[in-house]
């Protein structure tokens, strides 16, 4: 099962890898090859932003381009 992972974008890569969140704040490295860039098909320019939940878990928020 694939999980979401929050990356910057651009990736980072490093040797191959790239730095990412897990949803609990977790650290950890990825293989480049494996991230793929979540897209809206219906509003391919809608961007996701991280943020920290009241309960510490990270999400996203959508935003709609100006």
């Amino acid at each position: 099962m694939e999980e979401p992972v929050i990356a910057p974008d651009p990736p980072r890569r490093v040797r191959g890898y790239v730095g990412v969140l897990l949803r609990d704040g977790r650290s950890g490295w990825l293989r480049s090859d494996g991230l793929v860039p979540w897209r809206q098909a219906s509003y391919p320019r809608l961007s996701c932003m991280p943020i920290r939940l009241p309960d510490g878990m990270l999400d996203v928020t959508y935003a709609h381009p100006g």
